[in-house]
């Protein structure tokens, strides 16, 4: 059994209202603006930020911070159990990130190629 958190995730309205109603299944992310990779993307229990994301979707449009277009931003709560993440708020999920971390520059180093590099997705 995993750890039960408290996370919002901006959306559009009519995606908020859908995944209330049940008419919307959540759906894995993999797009190229996930700078984390695949996955859900929520703010656990920070529904203001949640909601800046959404008007920041909608006012930039072309910075592709979301899947599809905002019109009205919206944010939809959810209950979550987690059992794998990064939590850097603890020193064994700090651990966790440095070991994770070393691991992308071994791997890197014995495949030759470039470290991932981190840059703004917009000035």
């Amino acid at each position: 059994m995993g750890q039960i958190v408290l996370a919002y995730h901006g959306c559009d309205v009519t995606t908020r209202d859908g995944l209330v109603r049940g008419e919307i299944k959540p759906r894995i992310s993999s797009n190229q603006y996930d700078w984390l990779g695949d996955g859900l993307y929520f703010f656990e229990g920070d529904s203001g930020r949640a909601l800046k994301l959404a008007h920041n979707s909608h006012a930039n449009p072309s910075q592709l911070l979301t899947r599809k277009p905002i019109a009205t931003p919206a944010v939809v709560g959810a209950i979550l159990e987690v059992e794998r993440w990064f939590d850097l708020t603890t020193q064994a999920g700090i651990a966790s990130f440095t070991h994770a971390a070393q691991a992308v520059v071994d791997g890197s180093r014995e495949d030759a190629t470039s470290l991932p590099v981190n840059k703004p997705a917009f000035e």
